[in-house]
Order: structure tokens, then C-alpha cells, then sequence
């Protein structure tokens, strides 16, 4: 039995998506620049990943990242920010109908690198699961505001049923990545979920595609991962030696056999000379 989980990057900084003087409704961005310190680092290079957070905010609702900017960013804002970055996505909605198979894709996703961005109506559902702690504690019970949040899932447990994920809106007191029950999440309605393909790798996969390959009888584990993009077959190993020994054995038993062809020639040739003088 074991954890799988997706490596933190080296000098990885959780974005907090109620932060001081920020926006509370950025956690999609909060998000996407967790994402990018996995897929693609080069645009933190010059940004921090919260300043990238509020420069992603920013640039899709049209206002500041302030508190009095109550704006949330969409699904198809989403695909359209990952798409003008370059970076692999896979849009799950068609196989989110069911939800009992689904999760083992996102095992197998989970094993093969690829992490998942999940959004939900109701974060007001999520618990932490060690100990049944509500991970959004600040919401108020009664209040009408909106509850909905996203998640980066980067990885699951095999004896537990559940994942592991990044939460900017989780309490700080809580230590990140952080389990989730997998009906937890199901109780919090699962809106929209993203896969990301792992840095370097911007083709998607066709829809019929799964990295779930299985599970194996007798263990009752996930079989290795499906792999994409598909390896290509290795390029087969020529012994240009051994093709030169092979041509010149050839060589040497054509120039055999064309000798004793003129050898039957020619006593052909003494016979039938033998046979006019006669």
C-alpha cells in the first residue's frame, strides 16, 4: 500500500487565494499559478507565483485584483489561458457522467504525472480528512455568498479512498497538499475538471484515449499506466559488421557457384566436341 504523489517543484510556494488585499473571488487563479510552477516554470521567472495569480485575474475579469473585485473567472477563460500558454490539457466533461469509473483514470493520470485542476460549486463541503475539519472554515453557514472553489489534485492514496490536493482556499493552519475524501468532493458538485499534461507535452491525447489500463486480478493494484504521447518502437540495431561478413560470404559463394557453372560449360562444350569427331 502507498501514497502516489506528484513531486513538489523545487522551491514550491502555495498561492493563497485570500490574500491580503486580494480579490476572494481569484481561486481559479490561485490555481492556474500553482499549475504553471508544475507545467511551466519559465513564467515564473520573472513573476512571483502570486503575482502571477493576480496578473491571470486580472487579465480575464478586466479589473484589479482588489477586494471589492468580486468577479470569477470561467471554465472556457480556463482552457483559453492554457491554451495561450502552450500547456497540454485534456477536458474531462465527458467523462464525468461517471464518476465511479472516473476515478481511476485519475489514479492513472496521477501515476503518469499528469495533475488535475477541479472545480466546485460548494467548497463548504470539503474536509480535511485526517481529522473531518472543515477546510473552508470561514464560511459563514448562513451566508448566501459564493461558496465555489478550486482544486489541483496531484496525487491519491491506494488504501484510502482518498486524493491529495492543493486548496488556495483552504485554512493556512492546515498542511498542504491536503486529503480529501473522494465523496467529499462529490458532495462539493464537481463543475469542471482539467487534466494537465506534464511540461513539454502539448498534444493532446484523441478522446478515446485512457491512461487506466486496467487492474491487475490477483493484486487488486492499477496496471502500469497507459502511456502518452504512445513511445515510439526503438529504431532496430544494425551490426554493420556482421551485414558486411553476411555480403561477403555471399560474394564469395556467388563467384563459387559461377565458377563451377563455366566448369559444367565447358566440359559440356568438350563433349559435344568429342561427339562431332566421331
Amino acid at each position: 500500500m502507498a501514497d502516489y504523489l506528484m513531486k513538489l517543484p523545487q522551491s514550491f510556494e502555495p498561492v493563497y487565494a485570500h490574500a491580503f488585499g486580494r480579490s476572494p473571488a481569484r481561486h481559479i487563479a490561485a490555481s492556474l499559478a500553482v499549475i504553471a510552477q508544475f507545467v511551466k516554470p519559465s513564467l515564473l521567472a520573472r513573476l512571483s507565483p502570486q503575482a502571477l495569480a493576480t496578473q491571470i485575474y486580472e487579465q480575464y475579469t478586466g479589473q484589479p485584483d482588489i477586494p471589492s473585485n468580486t468577479i470569477g473567472m470561467t471554465k472556457a477563460q480556463v482552457l483559453d489561458w492554457l491554451r495561450s500558454q502552450q500547456i497540454g490539457y485534456i477536458d474531462m466533461a465527458d467523462q464525468l457522467s461517471d464518476l465511479s469509473t472516473v476515478k481511476h483514470e485519475f489514479q492513472a493520470q496521477d501515476i503518469s504525472g499528469v495533475c488535475q485542476l477541479f472545480i466546485l460549486d460548494d467548497g463548504s463541503h470539503l474536509r480535511y480528512a485526517k481529522n473531518t475539519q472543515a477546510l473552508h472554515n470561514w464560511i459563514e453557514p448562513s451566508s448566501d455568498a459564493p461558496t465555489s472553489t478550486s482544486l489541483v489534485r496531484i496525487g491519491f492514496s491506494d488504501s484510502q479512498p482518498q486524493a491529495y490536493y492543493l486548496d488556495g482556499e483552504a485554512a493556512p493552519a492546515f498542511s498542504q497538499p491536503l486529503p480529501i475524501l473522494w465523496q467529499d468532493l462529490v458532495d462539493a458538485g464537481i463543475l469542471a475538471c482539467i487534466a494537465i499534461l506534464p511540461d513539454g507535452v502539448s498534444e493532446a491525447p484523441p478522446p478515446s484515449f485512457r491512461y487506466f489500463a486496467g487492474v491487475d486480478p490477483q493484486s487488486g493494484q492499477l496496471l502500469p499506466p497507459n502511456k502518452w504521447p504512445v513511445p515510439v518502437p526503438p529504431a532496430p540495431v544494425i551490426d554493420v559488421d556482421q551485414i558486411a561478413s553476411t555480403l561477403s560470404a555471399a560474394d564469395t559463394a556467388i563467384t563459387a557457384i559461377n565458377e563451377a557453372v563455366a566448369a559444367v560449360q565447358a566440359a559440356h562444350q568438350n563433349l559435344l566436341a568429342l561427339l562431332q569427331r566421331g
